[in-house]
């Protein structure tokens, strides 16, 4: 929390133990089909499912230094599913006799679904006038910090198209080498949410505060509207939205040769994106409507120097950008029971700018072996970073903030083993990184 001053020391929101025990179970299915037409087409079919599943029960005991610093004790019982599906129909096609005009294509479709039906959780906290005695708390409205219930449905939907065409051609043994494509993207995401709690039933409810465990509170006798609880709906217009994103693009490189131990390759993409999110601000009627197009350039540069045919020189520069995430701009509001804190997305959020430079040595001694070591820059424009907006009880958001930058040196090396005898097929892979990062805040 806030830095205590006075006595110079960190003053803490929670103070919590939890337990936890999961279980989780994943399916995975491949299947991948080529077709050879000829010896200048190919033709592929690739799918991937991936099916995967958890319970998860978390038991915590603690305290809450916010509400007035008492001890408590709360569950969660908790099970998620995702399905992802991705297929892709792929072709290269060979246009010319000499194999320097190529063309390749790529029609793609992936469906995202997550559920999550049914997540319960309750809270008991620590009596005032009887430390020994923690209690479960019923109001006349449904308090979600001390009993809900939540099913979470999420449904997404994407379609890419792409084409490539390149040309490398000779020219009394000048060999450059000009790529030209587009790519195209359409994403859909309905995203839906209910919440429920448990209130008292009625002014004459025995249960404005119990400390009877929860497996004797809800039993189908005390669901009751005399003197009993009842499950009360407290869902917002701001649970759920409706987000697309929709792109397309288009590219020009060119592989220049500038000397015969030196190659540029240079490119340029123009890309056009509109990302919409159709929603409700938080606890209210008033509409969120979020309608972002863009339309940028990115270039990019790679220079390579090749000492021989063992070992080069690279340098790099390029453009990139990072869009808010659908969850970054959505307005729901969702409280996390690991963090113990409510997060919930800024719809006027921009995205990020990063411009990427590196240079790399490369040495490749042998088949199978190499070795590389590097460096890299990285600096952010407008970085997108998770910040603290509350902490009664803590809530988080998401800010465009001043800049960030990122840098490193990172090495890889790969080893034949075939020196040892009965190793020829085993291989060392090392790799290590040291990086900095630093983000400037207002």
């Amino acid at each position: 929390s806030i830095y205590d001053f006075g006595n110079n020391k960190p003053s803490y929101l929670n103070e919590f133990r939890d337990r936890s025990f999961t279980n989780s179970a994943r399916v995975s299915i491949m299947h991948n089909w080529a077709f050879l037409l000829g010896n200048k087409s190919k033709i592929e079919f690739r799918n991937l499912l991936n099916q995967a599943g958890f319970t998860r029960t978390t038991m915590r005991n603690g305290r809450e230094w916010y509400n007035d610093g008492r001890f408590m004790r709360s569950e969660e019982m908790r099970y998620l599913s995702r399905t992802i599906y991705s297929g892709q129909l792929a072709g290269n096609h060979t246009l010319d006799k000499t194999g320097d005009l190529i063309l390749d294509w790529i029609m793609g479709y992936s469906a995202s679904i997550k559920n999550e039906p049914d997540t319960k959780r309750y809270r008991y906290i620590q009596s005032l006038q009887n430390p020994d005695v923690y209690m479960l708390l019923f109001s006349d409205q449904a308090d979600l910090s001390s009993l809900s219930r939540m099913w979470i449905h999420l449904n997404e939907n994407a379609e890419s198209a792409a084409l490539n065409l390149s040309y490398r051609m000779n020219i009394s043994g000048f060999r450059p080498e000009i790529k030209a494509g587009f790519y195209f993207e359409n994403k859909d995401r309905r995203f839906v949410a209910r919440n429920f709690g448990y209130a008292k039933g009625s002014s004459e409810s025995v249960f404005g505060q119990t400390t009877l465990p929860i497996d004797q509170i809800f039993t189908d006798s005390n669901i009751n509207l005399t003197n009993g609880i009842k499950l009360v709906e407290v869902t917002s217009l701001s649970d759920s939205y409706t987000a697309s994103n929709h792109q397309i693009s288009g590219y020009l490189s060119v592989r220049f040769p500038i000397a015969p131990k030196l190659n540029l390759y240079s490119g340029i993409r123009i890309e056009k994106n509109k990302q919409t999110l159709s929603s409700y601000k938080q606890g209210s009627t008033i509409k969120v409507d979020v309608d972002r197009d863009t339309i940028n350039i990115f270039p990019s540069a790679n220079l390579t120097y090749n000492f021989s045919d063992k070992n080069l020189l690279r340098f790099a520069y390029g453009m990139t950008v990072n869009r808010p995430e659908f969850r970054e701009i959505a307005p729901f509001y969702y409280v996390d029971f690991e963090m113990n804190a409510g997060i919930y997305g800024a719809p006027h959020i921009k995205q990020a700018y990063i411009h990427n430079f590196d240079i790399r040595y490369e040495y490749y001694p042998a088949t199978g072996e190499t070795f590389n070591i590097g460096a890299f820059y990285k600096h952010f424009i407008d970085p997108i970073e998770q910040v603290i907006l509350g902490n009664s009880p803590t809530q988080y958001s998401f800010e465009n903030v001043r800049s960030a930058y990122s840098a490193g040196i990172e090495a890889e090396a790969r080893k034949s083993l075939g020196f040892i005898s009965g190793m020829d097929k085993f291989s060392l892979i090392m790799n290590a990184s040291w990086i900095k990062s630093k983000v400037s805040f207002p």
